[in-house]
């Protein structure tokens, strides 16, 4: 069995090194030292320029099979190129080299590369991320044959409205399915909205997050509407902390739970500015909703007294498991604890084994 084993430095997104390693019992050392020097030529002589990377990289590979192919007709040898394991490690590595695969028509180390995502996970959290990177994730996302991703994170990775449009545009496709999406404390804005909506609705998204830079993504007009009441949206879960979601967007919200038109079990819009305008919609929705198990409501600008009155609303409601507010002084503390009380006793006479529990959260 003759072994090759490819293993690419990266900088910046860019290919900066190439290690190759060869095993083979009759394969003498001196004629594979040979080659090597002379990819390492390649190497050190080349301009790298992100735009042209990949096609650089599948001229390498290109190269190497091409160096050896008469070394598999003398020993009569099969092939094998294995990708080093602490390469596979950096899954952004993998998406780079990927494309370079693809690109030259490789199908089985494509193959390869995929079985690092065998969990259906894409998480970048925390890793910043240049556009010329959103490029190659994008890229992968819509020609690997995995259509059906559990978890796609990009928390903290600065993508901006530029790298969202980048994903957006890739996913106009419609063939990916994404079951949590996060997009949360990564510089979007406002301009981002329509791009979110269109790859919830596409993707099939089940779970949400955005926001986190009091930047208001979200606040387009019709944004509510088409994420929760549109009937291709699976929406189940949104989570909106730190959006900057004023009452009007509150309302809008509420409204649509209050009509029967959401499908949302969780509702995340703490840390906003949600105020006492929405007090009346609130309370009427969680009246009428039939969906609502937990909903975060802490960190904004809603009085004690209207608080109470949120609560008091919930005699009639039978889903709501997890009710999170802020820490009001303790005499409101205590007549909506006593509330609670009152509605878990409503809940058992009425047969329902859901109870209430309030938290009362400041930070």
């Amino acid at each position: 069995m003759f072994k090759f084993y490819v293993n690419f430095t990266f900088a910046n997104g860019q290919p900066q090194a190439l290690r190759c390693f060869l095993s083979g019992k009759n394969i003498p050392p001196v004629m594979f030292l040979s080659y090597y020097h002379t990819l390492i030529m390649h190497i050190i002589l080349s301009i790298y320029n992100p735009v042209f990377a990949s096609r650089y990289l599948d001229c390498v590979f290109k190269f190497i099979l091409n160096c050896f192919t008469n070394l598999l007709f003398k020993y009569n040898l099969d092939k094998e190129i294995i990708i080093a394991e602490d390469f596979l490690e950096n899954k952004l590595k993998c998406m780079y080299l990927y494309q370079c695969f693809k690109e030259a028509g490789d199908d089985r180390m494509c193959q390869a590369i995929e079985t690092v995502f065998c969990k259906r996970e894409i998480n970048f959290s925390k890793i910043k991320l240049s556009l010329t990177d959103i490029d190659y994730i994008a890229t992968f996302l819509v020609h690997s044959s995995i259509r059906q991703w559990e978890i796609v994170k990009f928390s903290y990775c600065h993508i901006q409205d530029d790298g969202l449009d980048i994903l957006h545009s890739a996913l106009q496709g419609g063939t990916v399915r994404i079951g949590e999406l996060v997009l949360a404390y990564d510089g979007l804005t406002d301009l981002s909205s329509k791009h979110i909506s269109d790859i919830i609705l596409t993707c099939g998204v089940v779970d949400v997050s955005v926001g986190g830079d009091d930047k208001g993504v979200g606040e387009t007009k019709g944004f509510y509407s088409t994420i929760i009441a549109d009937p291709k949206s699976k929406l189940e879960k949104l989570s909106l902390g730190r959006n900057k979601v004023t009452s009007k967007s509150a309302i809008t919200i509420f409204q649509l739970m209050k009509e029967g038109k959401s499908k949302i079990d969780m509702l995340y819009i703490n840390n906003n500015e949600i105020t006492d305008e929405a007090v009346e919609t609130i309370a009427a929705a969680l009246q009428e909703d039939k969906t609502l198990r937990v909903l975060k409501l802490e960190q904004n600008r809603i009085p004690g007294e209207d608080a109470e009155r949120i609560v008091k609303a919930l005699e009639h409601n039978n889903t709501l498991q997890k009710l999170d507010l802020s820490a009001y002084p303790k005499d409101i503390q205590q007549k909506i604890m006593s509330q609670k009380e009152t509605i878990n006793k409503k809940r058992k006479c009425r047969g329902c084994q859901v109870e209430l529990e309030i938290n009362f959260l400041n930070f």
